[in-house]
C-alpha cells in the first residue's frame, strides 16, 4: 500500500508556495490601487474642494478590509505547511511550481500562438527551444515530485 502522508506533505508545501506567490501578487495590485486612490483623493482636495476629504470615509474601510484580508490569507498560507523549509527545499518547491505554471500557461495558449512561438524559435535559434523546454518540464514532473517527497520527509 502506498503511504499517503509524504504525498500529502508535498501537496501542502506546494499549496503554501503557490498561495504565497498569489498573495504577493495581491499585495502588489492592492498597494498600487490603494495608493492611486489616495493620490486621486489628495488631488481632488487640492485642486477642487476640501469636501473631497469625505471620500476617506470610503477609502479607510477599504484599506482596513484589504489589510485584514491579506493578513488572514497570509496566516492561512503559513498554516498550510507549518514546518520550516530549508533553502534547498524552497528552491526545489519554487522550481517545481514554476514548471507547473509554465505548463499551465502553455496549455492556455491558442494553437496559432504556440505555432508562432515555434516558428520564432526555428527562425532565430534553428531549434524548437520552446517545445523542448515544455517536453522536458512535462517529463521531469514525476521525478521532481518524488525528489520533493523524499526531501520533505527527511526533515
Amino acid at each position: 500500500m502506498v503511504a499517503l502522508k509524504p504525498k500529502i506533505n508535498v501537496l501542502r508545501a506546494l499549496s503554501s508556495v503557490v498561495a504565497e506567490k498569489a498573495l504577493f501578487f495581491f499585495l502588489i495590485i492592492a498597494s498600487i490601487v490603494l495608493t492611486l486612490l489616495f493620490i486621486a483623493i489628495c488631488l481632488l482636495v487640492y485642486f477642487f474642494s476640501p469636501w473631497w476629504w469625505l471620500l476617506l470615509v470610503i477609502y479607510i474601510p477599504l484599506f482596513i478590509a484589504s489589510v485584514l484580508i491579506y493578513l488572514i490569507a497570509r496566516f492561512i498560507a503559513s498554516r498550510l505547511y507549518p514546518t520550516p523549509l530549508s533553502r534547498t527545499q524552497k528552491q526545489q518547491l519554487q522550481a517545481f511550481t514554476d514548471k507547473i505554471l509554465r505548463l499551465l500557461e502553455t496549455r492556455g495558449m491558442n494553437w496559432w500562438w504556440f505555432a508562432a512561438l515555434c516558428i520564432r524559435d526555428l527562425f532565430f535559434y534553428r531549434e524548437l527551444r520552446t517545445l523542448k523546454d515544455i517536453l522536458s518540464d512535462a517529463t521531469s514532473l514525476k521525478r521532481d515530485f518524488t525528489a520533493l517527497e523524499h526531501d520533505l520527509n527527511q526533515s
